[in-house]
């Protein structure tokens, strides 16, 4: 791992998260357990690949499936910006 922010790997669009509080619950609904995303940054690259951004659309694994919205990351570096 080249980048890191405290030790840690930074996040890109091939990063899987781990979802916590899906809203698509009842019925013949399946809750989401994870995410990915669709697009990140136009012009951050991090390994190559685009960087997550907090405002990036993802899609979740629930059935039926929910595409387009934003996930709230729980952890994230406040202090970098990027499009």
């Amino acid at each position: 791992m080249r980048v890191s922010v405290d030790g840690a790997a930074l996040a890109t669009t091939v990063s899987v998260g781990t979802v916590a509080g899906c809203t698509n619950t009842g019925g013949s609904n399946l809750p989401c357990t994870t995410v990915t995303w669709t697009t990140g940054a136009t012009r951050v690259m991090l390994g190559g690949l685009p960087a997550l951004l907090t405002s990036a659309p993802a899609v979740f694994d629930s059935v039926p499936p929910v595409v387009g919205v934003p996930a709230t990351a729980v952890a994230v570096q406040p202090h970098a910006e990027g499009s």
